[in-house]
């Protein structure tokens, strides 16, 4: 049987390649990076050019220009991931052409962009919660008087960059439409991890995230671990509202909440409407396929029932940690043959395809984890972490990503 083509781009798409491997398709991946793991899981794979304009976004010219040169066979779906935060605008008259089919013959797997870019209008999206009784931390759309226990966000950031405390942004204006002020709260950050059609949701998963901050970053993301248990009340609470959402914003196929668990209950952040970083969790099979194909079923309407997400989340907890570098280091021949010898034993993803030259805070690799509870997972993080420092000689690992808790706010409005 012959399998069915997908084209899967963004900053680092292997956690989707490996997903679509698993359930049978052929993948042409572009992405910025091109590890090991990434070209093992394709067919073919093509480098996108990163943005000189906005840190850790996509070249749209990039993007069209493989895209063309893939020739891929009209009706293949296209998924994308991350890196692309203002995807309307960016990539404009090309998703124009291609929405209306008149551009390549691909079929778009995911949230329409013209949606994605409206989820990311800060007014519009806290008023959409507001409407939908959802609770959420005071926002402000200019600058707060007193900077006291304020945050600056931004919704086309990724990877907890585009966070700073606003008096570290003193006289600052929202750098684009997006922009906002957010006050700092209490609280421990998670996300849920769901499927929507359009109209409905089905959720998949609560997951705990890891933050590694440095002192440019200190909300950086550095990884996730899920699925942790709920209680029928909390699920089915935070289903209503994901209903909501999805059908306020039309959102499709793969997506996630990001929140805050406070001592008062859950205050929502921000939605991602794409493939996110916890599906690395979530690597159960349903009698109808893994998440790739529910992935797609959901963009045609179809959410999984009760047995087929309970088969999706697997058994046990799963965890996803960034190795980053501390210093500026050089991957050498011989290092990175070591990298590549242990990957399996270490359960090691994300490998660069070849020697290279780290700069500080650059990812190296990802640690993957198995366990019974979340203190199994991150001991296990503990034991890869150790080995890898010590598979690679020299102290230029960054410190393990752990689970934080948010300062306490101290300056309530």
């Amino acid at each position: 049987m012959t399998a069915l083509p997908i084209a899967i781009a963004g900053l680092s798409v292997r956690t989707a390649a490996e997903a679509a491997r698993r359930d049978g398709f052929a993948v042409t991946a572009l992405d910025a990076f091109g590890d090991l793991d990434t070209r093992a899981a394709s067919r073919t794979w093509r480098r996108l050019r990163l943005d000189a304009a906005q840190p850790w976004q996509i070249d749209p010219a990039s993007l069209d220009a493989a895209l063309y040169e893939a020739s891929l066979p009209p009706g293949t779906p296209l998924l994308l991931t991350s890196g692309f935060a203002a995807e309307g605008a960016a990539l404009g008259p090309w998703l124009t052409r291609w929405e209306l089919g008149q551009d390549l013959g691909l079929r778009f797997a995911g949230t329409r962009p013209h949606n994605a870019d409206v989820l990311r209008l800060p007014q519009r999206f806290f008023a959409t919660l507001d409407a939908l009784g959802l609770p959420h931390p005071p926002v402000a759309f200019t600058t707060p008087a007193d900077a006291a226990g304020w945050l600056h966000k931004d919704f086309g950031g990724a990877g907890g960059a585009q966070v700073r405390h606003a008096a570290s942004a003193a006289g600052a204006v929202p750098a684009s439409h997006r922009g906002y002020w957010q006050r700092e709260l209490a609280g421990t950050p998670m996300s849920l991890t769901f499927l929507a059609d359009g109209r409905r949701a089905a959720l998949l998963g609560l997951n705990r995230q890891l933050l590694a901050p440095t002192p440019g970053q200190p909300w950086r993301f550095g990884g996730v671990i899920g699925p942790l248990p709920l209680s029928g009340e909390e699920s089915e609470r935070l289903r209503g509202g994901l209903d909501g959402l999805a059908f306020q914003f039309h959102l499709q196929g793969l997506c996630s909440l990001d929140l805050l668990d406070t001592p008062t209950g859950w205050q929502l952040l921000e939605v991602n409407p794409r493939w996110c970083a916890s599906a690395a969790l979530y690597e159960g099979v349903a009698p109808g396929g893994g998440l790739l194909r529910a992935h797609l079923d959901a963009c045609a309407g179809r959410l999984p029932d009760a047995a087929a997400r309970a088969a999706l989340r697997g058994q046990g907890l799963r965890g996803s940690a960034i190795a980053y570098a501390r210093t500026d280091v050089a991957l050498t021949a011989a290092r990175w043959q070591r990298l590549r010898d242990a990957a399996d034993a270490l359960d090691l993803h994300d490998l660069p395809a070849a020697p290279l030259q780290l700069a500080a805070g650059e990812p190296l690799c990802t640690l993957g984890a198995h366990g019974a509870d979340e203190a199994g997972v991150m001991a296990a993080f503990r034991r890869q972490h150790a080995a890898l420092a010590e598979l690679l000689g020299g102290a230029f690992l960054a410190a393990l990503p752990q689970p934080p808790e948010i300062p306490m706010d101290t300056n309530p409005p």
